[in-house]
This record gives structure tokens, C-alpha cells and sequence, in this order.
């Protein structure tokens, strides 16, 4: 999918008789990310020559792995709308500001959409240890009854 957004931009900038230059970067470009991919353990080797291999995690319990889950899951929530939901504060901001109330009011739905995951994540996030011992107690209980 990419080769092919990155073909069609390209394919811009080419006349009709060059076409074949606007499928070469990214031919070159998937070309390197296989031969990166080939050179990755020696890369890898390279790297590590001189650190312990072994990582000793110890014991991990249930909690732990919960606790992981939902720090991971307000993290995801966070970084993939806190962007976009900056980005549709400044629209809704210059938009409200020139006056333009369909458009004001378009932004602002996208804004709250995106405002409402990101206040998911961090309320995820924050108290992760909780929410894990609350899901455990909860299990606890359904298994003596």
C-alpha cells in the first residue's frame, strides 16, 4: 500500500514518457528494507557482542501481566489521539475565532472524538495497577461461586 501511495505521488512529478522513474524510489526503498532485513542478525551481533544474553524476569504474576495490559492499552489510546486531538483544538480554535459556525461545529465533533479516547488512555493509564487488581478480586469472586 505504500509502494503504491509513494508510486502516485511520484507519478506526479514524471511527464508520461518517464513513468518507469516514479516506481523507482520506491522499488529502491523496498529493496533496502529486504536487504536490511537480511543483515539484521549480524546487525544484531554486532550490537550485543559484549552484554549478557540472559535476563532473568523472576516471577511474573497475573497482576503483573494485567497491570502490563493496561498500561499498554492507555498508552496506545494516548499516542494515537493526542495528536490529532491537538491538531483539531488548533482548527476548532481559528475556526470558531473567524466565525464560521458549520465549520466550528464539524471541528468540534471531530475534536471531542478524539479528546474523549485520549481522556480514555490516560484514565486507563494512570491507575493501571488498580484496574489489574480490580479485574483479579473480580475473577477471584466468579471462581468461589
Amino acid at each position: 500500500m505504500a509502494l503504491s501511495f509513494a508510486a502516485a505521488d511520484a507519478k506526479q512529478s514524471f511527464h508520461p514518457p518517464h513513468y518507469w522513474g516514479a516506481y523507482l524510489v520506491p522499488v529502491a526503498l523496498l529493496v533496502f528494507a529486504l536487504f536490511e532485513w537480511w543483515l539484521a542478525p549480524a546487525i544484531a551481533r554486532l550490537v550485543t557482542r559484549h552484554h549478557d544474553g540472559q535476563v532473568a524476569l523472576g516471577a511474573l504474576s497475573r497482576l503483573d501481566l494485567y497491570s502490563f495490559a493496561f498500561v499498554f492499552l492507555g498508552l496506545y489510546f494516548i499516542l494515537t489521539s493526542i495528536a490529532p486531538a491537538l491538531n483539531w483544538l488548533h482548527y476548532f480554535l481559528r475556526t470558531s475565532a473567524v466565525g464560521s459556525q458549520a465549520e466550528s461545529q464539524s471541528s468540534f465533533y471531530d475534536l471531542a472524538s478524539y479528546v474523549v479516547t485520549l481522556t480514555a488512555g490516560v484514565l486507563t493509564l494512570l491507575p493501571a495497577r488498580r484496574w489489574a487488581r480490580r479485574l483479579l478480586d473480580w475473577e477471584r469472586r466468579d471462581e468461589t461461586v
